[in-house]
């Protein structure tokens, strides 16, 4: 957000310092998770700068695109120490090898099936985990719970808060992205598709 703000030297090394060390950390699947968020909120933006004002600099909208990309990869050459190790590996690990690995069915045991969804407001609905649970998974030690005054109150901030609409339509992009990533093998299209 401060690229988008005020695109200088300073932010732009700030944001490829903090993606750089974010990945130096390791975590792949939730480096995963951050760079699909930022995709999302780079194309929302270029959307609504386009579809929004007609007096629009492009070149500024470009320089920030451009900003935040190199900010990334920049980020990305901070932490190949660790990634390029992990690529040439890649074909010898069992979830990566082409024949005989890990695979897409054993990847998405785990899938969140949308019947399940109601474990959100009720978290006993399958059984709370462990021998009681009755769901779709293998098994799970707890259910995924929201809890309906949370619920409630998010749909309460959606409509009334005065947060920018593009961060409201961002962050509901988000949710609904996540939720179908997380059903991954009951909507296996969209799930391929990452």
């Amino acid at each position: 957000l401060r690229i988008y703000k005020k695109t200088n030297f300073l932010n732009c090394s700030l944001f490829a310092l903090m993606i750089g060390l974010q990945l130096q950390r390791g975590h792949i699947q939730i480096a995963y998770y951050t760079w699909l968020i930022i995709g999302i909120y780079i194309l929302l933006d270029l959307i609504i700068n386009i579809k929004s004002s007609t007096n629009i600099s492009y070149i500024d909208l470009f320089k920030k695109k451009v900003s935040v990309l190199s900010s990334l990869f920049l980020g990305f050459l901070f932490s190949l120490n660790i990634y390029y190790p992990v690529m040439n590996y890649t074909p010898l690990s069992t979830r990566g090898m082409e024949a005989g690995g890990f695979g897409l069915e054993k990847a998405t045991m785990w899938s969140f099936n949308f019947n399940e969804f109601i474990t959100l407001i009720l978290p006993y609905y399958y059984g709370f985990g462990g021998q009681l649970y009755s769901g779709y998974m293998p098994f799970t030690d707890f259910p995924n719970y929201i809890g309906i005054v949370v619920f409630l109150l998010s749909i309460l901030g959606l409509y009334k808060s005065d947060v920018d609409r593009k961060y409201k339509i961002f962050f509901s992009i988000v949710i609904v992205v996540s939720l179908l990533l997380s059903t991954g093998k009951y909507s296996i299209n969209f799930y391929s598709l990452f």
